[in-house]
């Protein structure tokens, strides 16, 4: 992945996401922006508002139950 992605959220469940290569940040609504490198990861809590920005081309394993809408609620 690379780019921005818009301000979402997810009501029910948290996010996770593992960097396998590149740079990824996580901006997130109220607080600090979270930056990892490969073989880091981070848990966006349920309801925290949060975008993805991936300033270079990333590999990134996210993690959400099925059925989940990637856009959130």
């Amino acid at each position: 992945m690379q780019g921005e992605f818009h301000w979402y959220k997810h009501d029910e469940q948290d996010e996770f996401f593992f960097v396998l290569d590149g740079l990824f940040r996580i901006e997130l609504n109220g607080a600090d922006t979270v930056e990892l490198g490969p073989r880091q990861a981070f848990t966006v809590p349920a309801k925290m508002l949060h975008r993805p920005v991936v300033p270079v081309r990333s590999a990134v394993l996210m993690i959400e139950k099925a059925g989940v809408v990637a856009t959130g609620d």
